[in-house]
């Protein structure tokens, strides 16, 4: 199933590449079209890695657009994070990103996981994202309903971390992922049953559970007030 899934990726960048893919159901003005999509890119390579499920690409960069394509995608996404780990990079803007991509690396270690591969939810770039709307795509859109078919049958059996933020006027509890349809949509996608997880507190202010850890069989979600970032493992 691996291999059916990053094939699946090259025929999907091919045919954004070609200016084929069938866009029919996307809004215009939801995504970045002209930029390539990116459903994956390896953050640290190793034998056994850990899944981190993003939402979707940020804002696009330059070397992402049409007109600087180049025929593989395992080609271009290991241009993407040679770019994204660049000292150029974090000077042009991109430091938060990259420190994001440097905790998430310390957090799968942490985990016991010696790779991290992050993949998208929807492959698509942009600088923000309704996710009201992003729920109802699937139904409307061939190319995303295809693409979240492949992912969840990807993710099945694979170990899978999802990063998101709740609700900061209560303690974070057993019930807290249920509380948001986006993240209970893409626990779905990652076959994470949340009625079978465990909770971990991470970091605790005032009395309140600030961010807490759940897991069950390898499928790890963290939940973290006000922010989808992972906390800092000095603070555990």
């Amino acid at each position: 199933m691996s291999n059916q899934f990053f094939t699946y990726c090259e025929k999907l960048y091919s045919n954004w590449r070609n200016n084929s893919l069938n866009l029919e159901g996307i809004p215009s003005n939801l995504f970045d079209l002209d930029f390539a999509p990116e459903p994956y890119f390896i953050v640290n390579s190793g034998p056994a890695p850990l899944y981190m499920l993003l939402t979707n690409p940020g804002a696009p960069m330059e070397f992402q657009h049409r007109s600087n394509a180049i025929e593989s995608y395992k080609d271009f996404a290991e241009i993407s994070r040679e770019i994204y780990f660049s000292d150029k990079f974090a000077s042009e803007g991109g430091v938060n990103a990259r420190r994001r991509l440097k905790k998430s690396i310390d957090f799968s270690l942490y985990l016991d996981y010696n790779g991290l591969i992050n993949i998208e939810t929807i492959p698509f770039h942009s600088a923000s994202i309704d996710k009201n709307k992003a729920l109802k795509l699937a139904p409307q859109s061939i190319v995303i309903k295809e693409y979240q078919s492949h992912l969840k049958a990807f993710l099945e059996e694979k170990p899978v971390l999802i990063v998101a933020a709740c609700r900061s006027d209560e303690s974070i509890h057993m019930g807290s992922i249920n509380q948001n349809a986006w993240l209970t949509f893409q626990c779905d996608l990652a076959n994470i049953n949340t009625s079978e997880l465990n909770m971990k507190p991470l970091t605790k202010k005032n009395g309140k559970i600030t961010s807490a850890l759940f897991s069950n069989n390898e499928k790890y979600v963290v939940l973290t007030m006000g922010s989808n970032n992972l906390p800092n493992l000095n603070a555990l």
